[in-house]
């Protein structure tokens, strides 16, 4: 007990029943290298905003265009708040009840066991892959906008030029070690959406603008779910949650991090979809950038942005590799030297070309955030937080009060599979709309975005 109380402030990595000797040399090892507990919470906010907002935030104006003005800020604020609420609630569970857990798979074994263990751990490990190839896309497409005065480079050759400029950094093994950039990564993503909004005010409205604040009448049902999706995948990251805290030198002020993060995002989300909706109506680009004019501003922008998401990129990399890392050469795993590089250095290089193939798989930028936004955010903002924390609370013989009953239920019973499954619907029919209309898989597309 003693132990077990020394290493809470410390964020200890693995769990108290299975610290045998050979478990006790392996953690040791690892907590050398990988410097736990030095993160402060400001640079924990930093990292949640770095890692969430940047990308999604791009698509959100044309998901406003398709709810209104009513709904859509209404679906901005609910979001935001639903993402900070499911980090309290992971938050609750670690320091309440496992405060050594460090993932949400450590978690899921505790309160039901193996089997659920591994399929939590599958579908956490499945959201990082399918991540990774949603930042390459974006990076890709920053290209494709800053540059757009290169005529005859097709999209699939800017994506290759972009994973030779991630090699060097991709080897980066912790979330300390980039840290700083996260920093430089949120000035960057700010500036550019300061740029992209004061161009519109600057070029003014059209008479041709077309808004509504009620839903749009071409907008169905299952549409509202896909443009639902876009607001839930431009607040996901609780799944980094756990080992952004485990980092933490003091992981109970992580609800001050979420909080501060999240209120940065509701209100640059806000102010982006106010303003780009407001100037450019029903005729907003489903990536936002796309919407300026040719000229040097949106060769900055373009640059800027390519920075950030090359950021964002390296944090879900990181993460993800660590996990592949830990499975596929455990040996390794607990040490620093030539061996461990090198398996660092082919497991980061086959994530790259994984990425790599599917963003031309799927090169549409508005359809594939849909797509991770139900089949993925939704099930990890709503499902796993409410089930930890009702189940956990069960398991150590604790009441809901009335108002985390409502919202547990709420996430777990109503939102979660609602959002998921008429996400999805609506994601896959656009996806095969834009096959159809813009090319197949590796066709030449100049404009993945549209």
């Amino acid at each position: 007990n003693n132990e077990t109380k020394s290493e809470f402030t410390e964020i200890a990595l693995y769990d108290d029943d299975n610290n045998n000797d050979n478990d006790n040399n392996k953690r040791n090892r690892h907590d050398s290298y990988h410097n736990n507990g030095k993160t402060s919470w400001y640079h924990a906010s930093a990292m949640i905003v770095g890692e969430i907002m940047g990308t999604g935030v791009m698509g959100l104006p044309k998901a406003m265009s398709g709810l209104g003005w009513g709904l859509g800020i209404f679906a901005c604020l609910f979001f935001t708040y639903c993402a900070y609420y499911s980090g309290i609630l992971l938050s609750k569970v670690k320091h309440k009840y496992y405060p050594n857990a460090k993932s949400y798979a450590e978690i899921a074994e505790k309160i039901t066991g193996y089997k659920f263990k591994y399929f939590t751990e599958f579908c956490i490990l499945f959201s990082w892959i399918l991540t990774t190839p949603y930042y390459l896309m974006a990076a890709t497409n920053s290209l494709v906008i800053a540059f757009y005065n290169i005529e005859g480079i097709c999209y699939y050759s800017w994506a290759i030029i972009l994973m030779f400029i991630m090699i060097i950094p991709l080897q980066k093994r912790t979330l300390h070690d980039i840290r700083n950039l996260t920093l430089a990564s949120d000035i960057a993503v700010i500036l550019v959406l300061i740029i992209i909004l004061l161009s519109f005010i600057i070029q003014g409205k059209n008479d041709n603008v077309i808004t509504s604040f009620t839903i749009p009448n071409n907008t169905n049902g299952l549409e509202i779910y896909g443009n639902f999706s876009s607001f839930i995948f431009a607040y996901l990251g609780q799944a980094m949650f756990l080992e952004i805290m485990s980092e933490m030198k003091d992981s109970k002020q992580f609800p001050k991090s979420i909080y501060i993060g999240n209120t940065i995002m509701m209100i640059v989300y806000l102010l982006t979809c106010i303003i780009a909706y407001g100037y450019k109506g029903n005729d907003i680009d489903g990536f936002l950038p796309a919407s300026l004019a040719n000229n040097f501003i949106k060769t900055i922008v373009g640059i800027l942005l390519c920075f950030h998401i090359i950021v964002s990129y390296l944090l879900v990399s990181q993460v993800l590799c660590s996990k592949l890392h830990e499975k596929i050469y455990p040996h390794s795993y607990h040490r620093n030297n030539y061996k461990t590089k090198k398996h660092w250095f082919i497991i980061t290089i086959s994530v790259l070309i994984f990425s790599y193939f599917i963003a031309n798989l799927v090169p549409f930028f508005s359809d594939f955030q849909g797509f991770i936004g139900a089949a993925l955010g939704a099930p990890i903002m709503f499902a796993w937080p409410s089930y930890f924390y009702i189940k956990s609370s069960k398991l150590h013989g604790f009441q809901l009060n009335l108002k985390e009953k409502i919202i547990t239920y709420l996430f777990l019973y109503i939102l979660f599979p609602t959002c998921t499954i008429f996400g999805i619907i609506i994601a896959s029919k656009n996806i095969i709309n834009d096959w159809n209309t813009y090319g197949k898989p590796f066709d030449c597309i100049l404009a993945g975005f549209d």
